[in-house]
């Protein structure tokens, strides 16, 4: 894959947000869970720079698939709805938009990758945090040199006695 053809067409978010979805263990991307045909697609004109071809193409894509719809448990599913609340709508369709291109195809097509990278990421289960102690070496430690400091403090007072 070249990082730089990526780069030209302005996807290197979509890009990167796959590769942090990657599974750590086989540094392989994991599998996407939608496809083309699992997601509804809408068009529109899209903003910006591109002169007349602005106001007469509709190159932006809107993704959107019902959150009900989606190939995951209902455990899941609610761990969706939790992690991507900006991005699911009233009709509790989750969506994203991409209009990064003038191409209608390759918008469809970063659109679908964004859909997939936010819900694996939304569906990552972070591992719970195991509790150390601290050992008790550290702890004498940090003791001594709070002693330390102290004694040091101690010295730079003036003495008033006469």
């Amino acid at each position: 894959m070249n990082h730089r053809a990526y780069a030209f067409y302005g996807i290197t978010d979509v890009v990167q947000s796959v590769y942090s979805c990657m599974n750590r263990d086989t540094q392989k991307p994991s599998s996407p869970l939608l496809r083309d045909e699992d997601v509804d697609f809408s068009f529109s004109r899209s903003g910006g720079k591109g002169g007349q071809n602005v106001n007469k193409v509709s190159s932006k894509a809107t993704g959107r698939i019902p959150v009900d719809r989606l190939p995951i448990s209902e455990e899941q599913r609610d761990r969706v709805r939790e992690r991507l609340a900006g991005r699911i709508n009233n009709e509790d369709e989750f969506y994203v938009h991409a209009d990064t291109t003038r191409d209608q195809i390759q918008n469809r097509r970063i659109a679908l990758d964004r859909l997939n990278a936010l819900l694996q990421e939304a569906l990552m289960v972070e591992a719970e945090r195991v509790a150390t102690k601290i050992p008790k070496h550290v702890q004498r430690g940090r003791v001594a040199d709070k002693r330390r400091e102290g004694i040091k403090k101690e010295n730079r007072r003036a003495s008033f006695e006469d």
